[in-house]
């Protein structure tokens, strides 16, 4: 693709809409400001002093990483992140402000309009009144219209549900004692929310003033709760781990109404949900999408000392069965790592299965992704998806080769799996579409895979080829047409920023080492075009307005306090005028 300049007739307009800006430099300290086209400047008092901090989401994985109804993890200059929400409904950030006994915590949300929406502030806990006073993590509504937060006991023990559209905050334990909530034991469904506290299992009606209630287990309590939750994809039912202990333990499952069930016979050591940033291949435990069956991990001693990781599946009803599907009857016995469980509708459980790497943390390697298919007759069969070790069905005796850790993505709205496998002869661009066996090679010879964005319908890669020279390039994979090259890069540029915009077009920045352009294509028509037709230093964040708008910032260092807007139709402006300095935070 040749990339053509825009026109820069335009340069001197002012750009529409609002901004939000954050006047510090990366990691410090500063005011959180919203600025008109006419640069006139709100900011709300919270705001005024504070440093971005980190923020998650429960239940985030690597390979859900684009789902359209949960978040996305977004790095910031300085360590912190956003979280991109659902439906194009902005994007959250958390900040600390103050110090000592005046410390300060909280939420705000940069809406689709571009402007600073403050959600939550609170005052610091602890002996001195510097520590958090809720959960880093946070659950998200399937539709990205309100989240649930967790404060914590210092701070009140409190359930919030924050509705998004109008920051108003509902308290769903108001009526109860300060409760010890657990860091990953938040979810928000549609209807329904649940909370997993020291004592179990609670959860709520979304309905003005309705309240937490205890989730009641059939026959006697379980004297242990894990302290993580996870959901089917039709919001109808929760699982949670629940036993003697986290040696001896079940999965309990239950919806918006009656008791838990505990299935997964008989109590084992389960590994947990397995979330980032904790689990690097996660998840280890997943519902159906009608949350009828689970799939879940354990961990159990190895011969010569260690533990091997194993991989199960069970009906959700009361007593059921598991089956075990990694058992020394289906896979060689030095398999000692599993992960990537996900529910493949109408075809049964995929996992990955292989050998655990070193990275922090650890995740799999020489590796490859099975299906378990139950008939109705009760008789399960295992199938080999991607065939690196060229054994098509059980016993799986040859050891496996693919190493995904550059990468490993589901396709949202297909089962299609996108990764790159390291292990490759020089690096592999593959792709797998369950429930058919083998792999498609995408694209041969690549050395790393070092960005990706979704554009709504394909995914967007930057990649590294492993050729002489090393060029970068863009790449996109659609489900239905396979591998287009976007751009060729020469060696040594690094794309930054790489993000969609809502109509599907990507921007970044095209960083050569010395200079920098800003790019924008367009993937289904072959298309882009640069900012400027000459270098200049930016700031490495792309945002979007709802319009499909690109937004990006000078460098201090290069103009001050100017940001500039590109329109979808070319113009380009600089906002505000007069220039006000800071960096942009992106709401899309």
């Amino acid at each position: 693709m040749r990339l053509s300049f825009a026109a820069l007739a335009l340069l001197t307009t002012t750009a529409a809409a609002d901004w939000t800006l954050f006047q510090a430099p990366a990691g410090g300290v500063g005011a959180v400001i919203g600025v008109d086209d006419q640069g006139a400047i709100a900011a709300a008092p919270e705001l005024a002093d504070v440093a971005l901090i980190a923020l998650d989401f429960v239940g985030r994985t690597r390979i859900e990483r684009f789902a359209a109804d949960r978040p996305r993890h977004e790095p910031l200059p300085g360590g912190a992140n956003r979280l991109v929400l659902p439906q194009g409904h902005g994007s959250l950030y958390a900040y600390r402000g103050g110090a000592g006994a005046q410390t300060h915590f909280g939420l705000f949300r940069v809406t689709p309009t571009g402007a600073p929406q403050l959600l939550l502030d609170l005052p610091g806990i602890g002996a001195t009144g510097d520590a958090p006073p809720f959960s880093p993590r946070i659950a998200c509504a399937p539709d990205g219209t309100a989240i649930l937060i967790a404060t914590e006991v210092g701070a009140g023990g409190d359930l919030l549900e924050i509705d998004l559209l109008t920051a108003v905050a509902e308290n769903r334990s108001a009526s109860l004692a300060p409760m010890d909530f657990e860091l990953e034991g938040l979810a928000l469904f549609s209807t329904w929310g649940v909370a997993l506290d020291a004592g179990g299992a609670n959860r709520f009606q979304r309905a003005p003033g309705a309240q937490l209630q205890t989730v009641a287990v059939e026959g006697a309590t379980p004297a242990w709760f894990g302290g993580q939750v996870v959901g089917s994809g039709d919001g109808s039912t929760a699982g949670v781990l629940a036993g003697d202990g986290p040696d001896a333990a079940r999965v309990a499952t239950f919806g918006a109404i009656g008791t838990a069930k505990l299935a997964s016979m008989p109590a084992q050591a389960l590994d947990g949900a397995g979330f980032l940033p904790e689990a690097a291949d996660g998840p280890w435990l997943v519902l159906s999408s009608d949350g009828t069956r689970v799939g879940y991990r354990t961990r159990e001693p190895k011969l010569g000392g260690g533990l091997t990781r194993e991989v199960w599946m069970a009906e959700t009803v009361s007593g059921a069965t598991a089956g075990h599907l990694t058992s020394d009857g289906n896979f060689l016995d030095t398999i000692d790592e599993v992960g990537l469980l996900r529910f493949v509708p109408g075809a049964g459980l995929m996992f990955g299965a292989g050998e655990r790497n070193n990275t922090v943390p650890a995740g799999l390697d020489n590796v490859d992704l099975y299906l378990a298919q139950t008939a109705a007759g009760g008789t399960t069969t295992i199938v080999n998806l991607t065939l690196s070790s060229g054994d098509a069905v059980a016993p799986f005796l040859t050891p496996a080769t693919l190493s995904p850790e550059d990468g490993l993505y589901r396709l949202p709205g297909t089962d299609s799996i996108v990764l790159h496998d390291g292990n490759g002869g020089g690096g592999r661009l593959l792709a797998s579409v369950p429930p058919s066996t083998g792999t498609i090679t995408l694209l041969a010879d690549v050395k790393s895979l070092d960005a990706a964005t979704w554009t709504g319908d394909r995914l967007v890669l930057s990649v590294r080829r492993d050729l002489k020279p090393k060029l970068e390039q863009l790449v996109s994979v659609a489900p239905a047409n396979g591998l287009a090259t976007l751009a060729t890069l020469p060696e040594g540029t690094s794309l930054l920023g790489l993000s969609s915009a809502p109509d599907g077009s990507v921007g970044a920045i095209i960083d050569l080492g010395l200079s920098q352009w800003v790019a924008r294509v367009n993937p289904a028509a072959g298309t882009g075009a640069l900012l400027t037709p000459i270098p200049a230093s930016w700031l490495p964040v792309i945002g979007w307005t709802s319009n499909s708008d690109l937004r990006v910032s000078l460098a201090p260092s290069f103009l001050p306090g100017v940001h500039v807007e590109w329109s979808v139709a070319g113009a380009i402006g600089i906002a505000p005028s007069p220039a006000i300095a800071g960096q942009l935070l992106p709401a899309l």
